[in-house]
């Protein structure tokens, strides 16, 4: 009898260490004193972004949000297809008066009391490729100074840019 409340005793103190545990953990996420999981999800598209843009990297998506990335990529593809002229107008998708339009709109999209997060993800849902991302990053940075995922970061939490960065992981580099 002795040994099964011994036994009882100490699965109960376990399990108020794990709930415990479990609360600060919440708490501290709250606080900003760790990072939940999708902060460390943009943190690692910060850095990855960071990255040197002179070469095309399939491995890195996120040096897609590099305004110089573009020209990488113009190189990589000549590279990868000899026989083919890069056709710049079919890779832009859409008219360069467009980009502009989407970095105005994100741009705006930022609001005093609320933000305008389905504007931010219907741009995301019209750009097709990481070069075309990397001319849109281009055209606001030329147009507002700023540099276009670290702005996001800031219109939108965590989990309001996660969905963004998982759909530019799918992006393909340039239209074949």
């Amino acid at each position: 009898m002795a040994e099964t409340s011994t036994i009882l005793k100490n699965a109960f103190l376990i399990a108020g260490a794990v709930v415990g545990f479990i609360a600060l953990k919440k708490i501290a996420e709250t606080f900003g004193i760790i990072q939940t999981k999708e902060e460390s999800k943009v943190e690692t598209a910060t850095e990855d972004s960071a990255g040197t843009s002179t070469e095309a990297n399939v491995s890195n998506p996120f040096l897609a949000f590099n305004p110089l990335y573009s020209n990488a990529l113009v190189t990589a593809y000549n590279k990868k297809y000899p026989k083919k002229v890069w056709d710049i107008k079919k890779q832009e998708g859409m008219e360069r008066t467009q980009y502009k339009a989407f970095s105005r709109t994100l741009l705006n999209a930022k609001g005093i009391i609320n933000d305008d997060e389905d504007a931010i993800y219907s741009i995301f849902r019209n750009i097709q490729t990481q070069y075309q991302l990397s001319v849109l990053s281009r055209v606001f940075n030329v147009y507002w100074k700023k540099d276009l995922l670290e702005y996001l970061k800031g219109v939108l939490k965590a989990d309001e840019l996660a969905p963004i960065l998982e759909q530019v992981k799918n992006y393909p580099q340039y239209l074949k």
